[in-house]
C-alpha cells in the first residue's frame, strides 16, 4: 500500500547481498527494496536508469521480465527472514503490452 506521498507501507522483506535485483552490493543491479504489504502481497517501486534501455528512451523488456520474475517470487516467499521458502522461475512467458518509459515511477 502507498501513501499519498508515494511512500510504500509494508513489512520490507529482506535483501540479499549479490541478487540482480534487490542486491545491495551488486554494482550493476537494480537494488529494489520489496515490501510485503498483505499476505501473499508485495510490493516495489523503480525508476530505471538509461542504461537499462531497450529502444531509445525505453525500459528493456528483460528487465521489466527480470522484475517481475523476482516480484512473482517474492510474493510467496513471506516476509519471515528466518523462514523464507524459496522457489524458482521454471517456466515464464510475458507478452507485453506496451513499452515502458525510463524516467518513469515502475510500481
Amino acid at each position: 500500500m502507498q501513501t499519498k506521498t508515494g511512500k510504500i507501507t509494508g513489512k520490507r522483506q529482506p535483501n540479499s547481498r549479490h541478487c540482480f535485483i534487490c542486491g545491495m552490493e551488486n554494482p550493476i543491479g537494480l537494488h529494489l527494496h520489496i515490501y510485503e504489504t498483505a499476505p501473499g502481497e508485495v510490493e516495489s517501486t523503480y525508476i530505471a536508469p538509461e542504461h537499462f534501455q531497450g529502444y531509445p528512451g525505453v525500459l528493456h523488456g528483460g528487465i521489466v521480465a527480470a522484475i517481475i520474475d523476482e516480484i512473482s517470487g517474492r510474493a510467496l516467499m513471506g516476509s519471515d527472514p528466518l523462514n523464507p521458502r524459496f522457489m524458482f522461475t521454471a517456466k515464464m512467458e510475458v507478452k507485453y503490452r506496451k513499452m515502458y518509459p525510463l524516467a518513469s515511477r515502475l510500481r
